[in-house]
């Protein structure tokens, strides 16, 4: 506001105002509506002169005369630098990865510099609600989220610092054991392995194996019993195994598939000879004959001659059951049907009946 100091003097009739601008290197002229004592300027872009005429009429003769010129210039203008941020890249889900800081902090522009904080989980980026500082602590995250810091001058003018995004890790794989046995309650049953140790970490893996009296539990850990393979005792009664699978990187767990052994108590078998083998007949998974392997198709052939009641399971490489339909083709052949084509990987597919359990890796391309 430019405002009037001082009235205008003299013995004139019917006196009126009318203000006038000028910028450099123009002429005066008179700005519309501009006819009070005060004036508000609008909005200029470039340095402006203002001055008040004051107009009456002295016998009969119109006089016109003039105030002090006042100037309103813009300030000298910078281009604005949001700045520099750098922070943490990596983060365990559900934990404050720490402080984004401020490396370099904005500058240029005109006066009055503001910060606000922005986040982006989806492609769109969110105001930050309270986060006005140079630097930033993020609270607990779950998903991976890309973070810039803007800047905003008392013009309304605004820029962006870099953008910096936060990794949350993703869980450990506990991997695959295998495989379900059916045992007689005089033989021991065979080592369980895990057959796939793509934990997906970089921390320390250790390992615990656990056991239950049911699919559902309670399980307890077993004693002793904490590396990759574990030789169940022989038991008069069936139980089931897991592995714990555990790392030192965000302090994760998982577990694997569950492995049953079966405790038939109406068989008897005999002791397992030095050679290795069993008494009765072994069996193994060379009586399996699977194809196409790789598998490109959403359907698999099976060879194999099976004895009384045939079940069968396929995992993933999490332990993840995939649903399969079975039907036999012909004596000692069976076709397995996927409603899809399973995704690139390894598989691990048993086929359960009294002769035994056979197991054998299937490759999906």
């Amino acid at each position: 506001m430019i405002v009037s100091v001082t009235g205008f003097s003299g013995n004139g009739e019917n006196p009126t105002y009318q203000w006038q601008m000028m910028i450099v290197g123009g002429s005066w002229t008179n700005i519309s509506g501009a006819n009070g004592a005060s004036y508000q300027p609008g909005t200029i872009t470039e340095k402006t002169y203002f001055r008040r005429a004051v107009t009456d009429m002295c016998g009969g003769v119109t006089r016109t005369a003039y105030s002090n010129t006042v100037s309103i210039d813009l300030p000298i203008r910078v281009d604005l630098k949001a700045g520099l941020v750098d922070g943490p890249f990596i983060t365990c889900a559900g934990t404050a990865p720490g402080l984004i800081r401020s490396v370099l902090d904005a500058c240029g522009s005109n006066v009055g510099l503001t910060y606000s904080w922005e986040m982006n989980t989806t492609g769109t980026w969110a105001t930050i609600p309270g986060a006005t500082s140079a630097s930033y602590s993020p609270g607990a995250m779950s998903v991976n989220t890309k973070f810039r810091r803007k800047v905003m001058d008392a013009c309304g003018v605004t820029g962006y610092s870099n953008e910096v995004e936060i990794f949350v890790y993703p869980p450990i794989m506990a991997g695959v054991i295998g495989s379900d046995q059916n045992v007689c309650a005089t033989a021991a049953p065979d080592k369980i392995k895990l057959l796939t140790n793509c934990h997906y970490t970089d921390g320390t893996v250790t390992y615990q194996w656990q056991m239950a009296s049911s699919m559902t539990g309670p399980w307890t850990d077993i004693s002793g019993a904490n590396i990759n393979e574990y030789t169940p005792a022989m038991s008069s009664a069936s139980s089931y195994y897991r592995l714990k699978v555990m790392s030192t990187t965000c302090s994760f767990s998982a577990f694997t598939n569950t492995s049953s052994v079966i405790v038939n108590g109406a068989c008897r078998q005999g002791p397992r000879p030095a050679g290795g083998a069993r008494a009765t007949t072994p069996v193994t998974s060379e009586d399996m004959r699977v194809y196409p392997n790789p598998l490109t198709g959403n359907s698999v052939e099976v060879q194999l001659l099976t004895k009384g009641k045939v079940n069968v399971r396929m995992m993933n490489a999490e332990g993840k059951t995939m649903p399969v339909t079975v039907s036999h083709t012909g004596s000692g052949l069976m076709k397995l049907n996927f409603s899809s084509k399973p995704s690139k990987g390894m598989y691990i597919l048993n086929v359960y009946d009294d002769n035994g359990t056979r197991t054998e890796k299937v490759i999906v391309q």
